[in-house]
């Protein structure tokens, strides 16, 4: 039920993204600035607050969730656990989406490729999916629901009504010199780069195949490990198939 429901949204979102325009530009970042979503979890939480300076957070739990999250709609397992007060921030998350609607979110873990001795302590402010002027509040138990207003994401939006793009997001014709561009941010050194191409090529209609390793989000943005390099390299293939279609 979750993957149709999150199919029926990656549709309608396309049908208004499938167009590179001004319009479907500024529903995208609209779509970016509320996360909203719903669920079932084994364990208790809470969080409230601006996110990485007044907040006020604790718990642990693992559930399933469906809902809108940085402007995919989709289900997704996460696994959470916090205390934040004020602007320390410990915590620890791993989000697993159910299909390619939602980007996923993880930490590199001990001996794999891209681990650096040192730089993934189980619990750690890097791991949160929560950026500096987001607020919102989080409660779990048993049912979990989750309202985050990005704050940021406004500024995005606004100022792309003036034809201006601040978050380096908006999609614009797929020719070569775009195709060319997508290629190099998806080799960059800058995991923000990287993402960012991802998000196109997939509103682009751009999507792996069903063998093909996801694309996730790290939680320490200096890392490249083993897992998102294949899957940046499918990326880039998948582009070169779409492109001589």
């Amino acid at each position: 039920m979750l993957r149709a429901l999150g199919s029926v949204g990656l549709l309608l979102l396309g049908a208004c993204r499938s167009e590179p325009s001004w319009g479907s530009n500024r529903w995208s970042d609209f779509s970016e600035v509320v996360d909203a979503d719903l669920g079932f979890a084994a364990g208790a939480h809470f969080h409230f607050g601006f996110s990485h300076f007044f907040a006020a957070g604790l718990g642990s739990y693992d559930g399933t969730r469906f809902g809108l999250r940085h402007g995919d709609l989709g289900g997704f397992d996460e696994h959470r656990s916090e205390i934040s007060i004020g602007p320390l921030q410990l915590h620890e998350l791993e989000v697993w989406p159910h299909s390619d609607t939602v980007l996923g979110h993880r930490r590199v873990e001990f001996a794999e490729p891209g681990f650096r001795e040192g730089s993934y302590l189980p619990w750690e402010a890097l791991s949160s999916d929560r950026a500096p002027l987001d607020l919102g509040f989080e409660v779990s138990a048993v049912v979990g629901l989750r309202l985050r207003l990005r704050t940021g994401e406004i500024g995005d939006f606004l100022a792309g009504l003036f034809f201006l793009d601040p978050g380096q997001d908006d999609l614009h014709s797929l020719d070569d010199e775009e195709r060319l561009r997508l290629q190099r941010d998806l080799r960059s050194g800058d995991a923000g780069r990287r993402e960012r191409a991802v998000r196109k090529l997939r509103r682009f209609g751009v999507e792996l195949h069903s063998e093909e390793p996801r694309y996730f989000r790290y939680a320490d943005p200096e890392v490249r490990p083993y897992e998102q390099e294949r899957s940046a390299e499918a990326y880039r293939r998948a582009l070169d198939e779409f492109a001589a279609r």
